[in-house]
């Protein structure tokens, strides 16, 4: 029954991550998705001493430490408990592998890099692979959460 609470911070955490995701997508993004240099040196602006990245340097290693601690948990568990935590624990790496090797090199450039001057063909092709990506991410996120918590409830079922 203790180790519940992990399956419980597990679900919480992808809540929380796909939130964040769904907040980047829908309310972030629509500020520079157009792909201009104006709109992107005004989001640099105004993001001067914060970023969203800040919420996602927490929740992302969150994410999948949670994922693993909940997976070694219930290693000796209910096969379907085990199977539903193998498949959370690949889209959460997955998602953090993705977010390393894809996203980070495009937001040097568009966000993070002050010495970058912004060149516009250049700008547009990486917002529109940063979009299309961001989709990616969301599913993930949405997969992952609907696993976590069909992990949460197969483990109530066991209970009774």
């Amino acid at each position: 029954m203790t180790k519940g609470i992990f399956l419980w911070l597990n679900t919480i955490i992808s809540t929380a991550y796909l939130t964040g995701h769904l907040f980047d997508f829908f309310v972030v993004m629509s500020n520079w998705r157009d792909g201009s240099v104006e709109s992107l040196t005004n989001y640099r602006t105004f993001f001067i001493n914060a970023d969203p990245g800040h919420f996602f340097r927490i929740a992302v290693p969150a994410s999948v430490l949670m994922s693993v601690i909940s997976f070694f948990a219930y290693l000796k568990s209910d096969k379907r408990i085990k199977i539903l935590l193998s498949i959370h624990l690949v889209l959460t790496l997955g998602a953090f592998l993705f977010t390393m090797l894809y996203f980070l090199p495009i937001n040097n450039y568009l966000f993070w890099s002050k010495e970058i001057t912004l060149e516009s063909f250049k700008t547009l092709n990486l917002v529109n692979n940063w979009v299309f990506g961001e989709h990616l991410r969301v599913l993930f996120g949405f997969v992952a959460l609907l696993v976590a918590a069909r992990a949460l409830h197969l483990s109530y079922n066991k209970l009774t």
